[in-house]
């Protein structure tokens, strides 16, 4: 590679540095920065929350000796989260 080609390349990573991917826009350390972090709607909370509520109470009835109904519970939620 000729020292052309790596001063090119230099500058360009000096470019590729200074702007932020998402936006495209140029560093400027004097603005917030927007959060990356997606927004919690009620359907995400929802697709959260339900697994983990029955996945939890699925794990103490299984603990405390039930067999038939954790399954039952699995069948019921697979249901629902398939027509979500």
């Amino acid at each position: 590679m000729s020292f052309q080609q790596q001063v090119i390349l230099l500058q360009l990573f000096k470019r590729m540095r200074t702007k932020d991917l998402n936006d495209g826009l140029h560093y400027n350390p004097t603005l917030p920065r927007p959060s990356w972090h997606p927004k919690i709607s009620p359907y995400r909370f929802i697709v959260f929350w339900i697994p983990l509520t029955i996945g939890i109470v699925k794990a103490a009835l299984s603990l405390k000796g039930s067999v038939t109904i954790p399954i039952t519970l699995e069948w019921i939620s697979g249901v629902v989260i398939f027509l979500m």
